[in-house]
């Protein structure tokens, strides 16, 4: 990061986007959060962590869900849709791949 403003900015996003990654979060927001364009904040992203920004929600989504189907009884269904997921097939199909 060139300076501290574009660093205040990322981090602002970064604690977004682990808080709610239970959620939605859309480009609009993104925007809105770091003061870049999507597309050159997810070059940034993606130089920093290696991976677009959808597919580091995509992975934190997928690891908590890991978590809580190693540490809680919950149903698969259930844990799917409280990390996020829409439906079962896609939860179920990230899940297969990761």
């Amino acid at each position: 990061m060139q300076n501290k403003v574009q660093l205040d900015n990322y981090k602002k996003l970064m604690a977004y986007i682990n808080e709610h990654f239970k959620e939605e979060i859309n480009i609009p927001r993104i925007e809105a959060i770091c003061h870049y364009s999507y597309r050159n904040i997810n070059r940034i992203f993606q130089a920093i962590h290696g991976e677009t920004i959808g597919k580091y929600i995509k992975r934190i989504r997928l690891e908590k869900a890991a978590e809580y189907l190693k540490y809680s009884s919950s149903k698969i269904a259930d844990i799917a849709f409280e990390v996020g997921f829409e439906d079962i097939a896609s939860f179920s199909k990230a899940f297969k791949k990761k």
